[in-house]
């Protein structure tokens, strides 16, 4: 199986709704899931090749020969994984601030994703504070229905930082499918991926694509092993 890491960086706001919410439209995640990657991708697939690029991407789908992850963070250098959730074995004693910043921690740095179980499991302190990669916002639009006044109603957005984004892993055991689908990745990013594309959202650049078959440092080794 070939693996690959997908970076991407986005030129505009999102807007990722929550499944799990009636309300998506108002507000926003910080990161999409792979199920919306898939619908994507599948979106762009017709677009550019027609019934017979939805059904080839379908096919690698069904029979297992298509891999996606869900999106999650990175910032500058370091690549971001979701916090695990599990019960420790020996729970440990922290200030009431300590406790507040680890509830607060929603993603690890891949390079210390082990020394956090570690911690969890043996209940030792780990000094780790939450990182921040861009910030919520909204914004007001109108829906201008015929022969009736104008419906104003929010929608949800996330804006990066400068240097932050969101990467997601690939897998293939073909190159020639490998390399259309990096072709679909980098054509989805011109239309943009989420809600509200129509409006300008989601749009984003492949800054760097990583063959994790070949790793090359301590955390490209790590994430390929795991």
């Amino acid at each position: 199986m070939n693996y690959f890491l997908y970076q991407l960086q986005f030129n505009t706001a999102v807007h990722f709704g929550g499944s799990e919410s009636a309300l998506s439209l108002y507000h926003s995640e910080d990161h999409f899931r792979a199920d919306t990657l898939f619908s994507a991708l599948c979106h762009t697939a017709l677009q550019l090749d027609g019934e017979s690029g939805l059904n080839r991407l379908l096919e690698l789908a069904r029979k297992g020969e298509l891999l996606l992850s869900d999106a999650m963070p990175w910032k500058e250098e370091q690549y971001y994984l979701p916090k695990p959730i599990f019960s420790p074995d020996a729970a440990p004693e922290l200030p009431g601030e300590k406790r507040k910043l680890l509830k607060k921690l929603a993603w690890i740095p891949a390079v210390r994703f082990e020394d956090y179980c570690m911690a969890v499991k043996t209940g030792v302190l780990l000094e780790m504070e939450p990182v921040r990669f861009g910030f919520f916002s909204d914004v007001t639009k109108a829906a201008v229905p015929e022969f009736s006044d104008a419906m104003p109603y929010q929608v949800g957005l996330y804006r990066f930082h400068h240097g932050c984004g969101l990467w997601f892993l690939a897998a293939c055991p073909d190159d020639r499918d490998s390399d259309w689908l990096s072709s679909l990745i980098c054509a989805l990013g011109l239309t943009g991926i989420g809600g509200k594309v129509s409006a300008g959202y989601g749009k984003y650049t492949v800054s760097d694509q990583i063959y994790l078959n070949e790793f090359f440092d301590t955390q490209t080794d790590w994430l390929y092993t795991a």
